[in-house]
């Protein structure tokens, strides 16, 4: 700073001037020789002397203003002129650079402006391009909404065509399952008619469903001699000898036996009289009609057995004579006997075709080689007559429809139990029971009537 203060003192000492009383008014600056910022520096402050000097001595009016500019103007005049050749050629070397620098920048804005008129072409080309490919997409879009259309169109229908299907496929299910039922239904009738046919009046198909069928029904024979006969004996034979208890209660089960098959044979008689027409060959509907009859018979026979057990023992009670022994039929145990071949006579009965037993007619059997007569001496009780006896030949012991009772022997000599057949003349369901002897005949009384009418 102190270096430049006094090249400025050197520079503008020469040009100090004063007025007529020695005052100094005005300072003209001299330009530095450095730069045109000293020039202009000067100029300002030359500018600011005159304006100092104006305000003090003139007063301000318009013509103050016009030769202010004047005084400018010359000073600034006058400053250039003394301006050093080397300013000016620094100033011409200065003017000449920026020449350079405007042909540069020319130069420069000329290679910006072509850069520019390029990239305006490139852009109108990309705008172009872009505007094609705009349209393209425009029609693809287009195209699209089309196949949407097309699409939903499609949809539709193969949702219409879809309900069609549902709708006939249902309407087939239902026709598939009518057709099943039907079907079905026939094959049962068909079933039926056939089962029938085979069933009917035919001993050799069984039931399996059926609880009371002919082998069920032999077990329940059996059941009954083991259980019941065997109570029932035991209260008999404290009023009868043996012989005598074991032929009440077989003259009780084939009693049973001859009752049920006459209610049975009445009211299935019965409904042939008022419901079947009599025909040799019935027609299929009748035949399953009847069939359906019979079974339903035995299913409800059973609630007929107590009904059925008071009227028998009614029956043996009004034919027994003996008091004793109608005390001893309505004991507990010989009615629980009664009851249980009444229920099993019912079911024999009401079995299609019916299981049977094999049993001898009541009396003496009058048959065989030898018949006489004879009188028993011992028979003769307070004046009465001889007893009349006839000579019969006794049965052959035949092992395959009876057990021993208690004697083994070639000839029989009591029945104590009968025998079961499946229906008449059929397979053996439960022999029977039967005393054997070796005695080969045997005298039998004959009847008081057979007496009087020889």
């Amino acid at each position: 700073m102190t270096s430049k203060k006094r090249n400025s003192n050197k520079v503008y000492s020469s040009n100090k001037k004063t007025d007529k009383k020695g005052k100094r008014f005005m300072e003209i600056p001299e330009p530095r020789e450095d730069s045109m910022t000293g020039i202009e520096d000067m100029m300002g402050r030359m500018r600011s002397s005159i304006k100092t000097f104006f305000r003090i001595v003139f007063k301000p009016v318009d013509w103050f203003v016009t030769l202010l500019v004047f005084i400018e103007l010359r000073s600034y005049i006058f400053c250039a002129g003394r301006l050093p050749k080397l300013e000016l050629l620094k100033v011409q070397d200065k003017s000449h650079t920026v020449e350079d620098g405007i042909g540069d920048n020319n130069r420069v804005l000329f290679e910006q402006e072509q850069k520019i008129c390029k990239l305006e072409h490139d852009l109108r080309n990309a705008e172009s391009q872009i505007k094609q490919e705009i349209g393209e997409v425009e029609k693809k879009i287009q195209h699209i909404s089309q196949l949407e259309i097309s699409v939903r169109t499609y949809r539709n229908r193969i949702k219409s065509l879809s309900d069609d299907l549902e709708y006939e496929r249902n309407k087939l299910q239902k026709t598939e399952e009518r057709l099943n039922k039907e079907n079905e239904e026939l094959r049962r009738r068909l079933s039926e008619y056939i089962s029938v046919k085979l069933r009917d009046n035919n001993p050799n198909i069984a039931d399996l469903n059926d609880q009371c069928r002919p082998t069920k029904l032999a077990e329940m024979y059996s059941e009954l001699y083991d259980n019941e006969w065997t109570d029932a004996y035991s209260i008999l034979t404290v009023q009868l000898p043996e012989p005598a208890a074991i032929e009440k209660l077989l003259y009780i089960i084939i009693e049973s036996y001859e009752y049920c098959s006459t209610l049975v044979n009445k009211s299935w008689s019965y409904l042939e009289d008022w419901f079947f027409e009599a025909s040799d060959k019935p027609s299929s509907e009748q035949q399953k009609i009847c069939k359906w009859l019979k079974d339903n018979r035995k299913a409800v026979i059973t609630k007929k057995v107590e009904e059925t057990v008071q009227q028998f023992t009614k029956k043996l009670l009004e034919e027994c004579e003996d008091e004793n022994l109608k005390l001893a039929y309505q004991d507990a145990d010989v009615s629980k006997y009664i009851q249980k071949c009444i229920k099993i006579c019912l079911l024999m009965r009401a079995t299609d075709p019916p299981v049977v037993l094999v049993y001898q007619a009541s009396g003496p059997r009058l048959t065989g080689t030898e018949q006489v007569a004879t009188s028993d001496p011992d028979a003769s009780n307070g004046g009465e007559g001889n007893a009349m006896t006839v000579v019969e030949n006794r049965d052959t012991f035949d092992r395959n429809a009876y057990k021993e009772y208690t004697v083994r022997g070639k000839y029989v000599e009591f029945i104590v139990w009968p025998p079961m057949l499946l229906h008449e003349n059929g397979a053996m369901l439960s022999k029977g029971i039967a005393q054997g002897t070796k005695i080969s005949s045997k005298e039998v009384p004959l009847p008081q009537t057979v007496i009087q009418t020889a």
